[in-house]
């Protein structure tokens, strides 16, 4: 009897151990995410260039921006005030910030970019919304981070008798 239940404890955890661990197997996230676009949301060149840079130089500036760290983040901010008021580079720019905003994910970017100057968030507003349309991306935070707000009008007092 008592080898019958430890044969039947063995193969039961054999045979349980696999479908367990495909359950509990944890998933990666996509770095780049389907569009209706062919070839997803970067053109092959800017695809390329990303992931040698992100793969050569894991601890520089890309790469922590990539991670959400917000010091480097204010530097592709700054870099994409500087392009809008150039006038030239744009393209790559909106590029290069479309792949920290895939990378750091809506959350952190769009904290990240809370405190700049309103001149800084139009900037990367003007940069990142024509892909953002484009593509079909929905990204809630990061867009009304660099919308303008509507004012509310303010309500007449009510005078007290």
């Amino acid at each position: 009897m008592v080898k019958t239940l430890c044969l039947a404890f063995v193969f039961g955890a054999v045979w349980a151990a696999p479908c367990l661990a495909k359950k509990t197997a944890p998933r990666r996230p996509k770095i780049e995410f389907s569009t209706s676009v062919e070839g997803g949301a970067f053109p092959s060149t800017f695809r390329e260039d990303f992931a040698e840079t992100l793969s050569e130089h894991p601890r520089g500036r890309f790469a922590r921006a990539y991670r959400g760290d917000r010091a480097a983040l204010r530097h592709y901010f700054a870099r994409a005030q500087d392009v809008i008021e150039e006038g030239d580079g744009s393209r790559p720019m909106s590029y290069v910030l479309l792949k920290l905003l895939f990378g750091c994910r809506d959350y952190r970017f769009s904290r990240a970019l809370e405190p700049e100057d309103f001149a800084t968030r139009r900037a990367v507003g003007r940069l990142l919304d024509p892909l953002l349309v484009r593509h079909r991306l929905s990204y809630p935070l990061t867009r009304s981070t660099y919308r303008p707000r509507p004012r509310t009008q303010p309500r007449a007092a009510i005078p007290r008798d």
